[in-house]
């Protein structure tokens, strides 16, 4: 399976929005 670099930053995108913790 390869990943493209439109796959990879679908990827990270998408942990970002998993991993959206508030910053205070």
């Amino acid at each position: 399976m390869t990943l493209t670099n439109r796959d990879i930053i679908e990827l990270t995108a998408w942990r970002r929005q998993l991993h959206q913790a508030p910053e205070i």
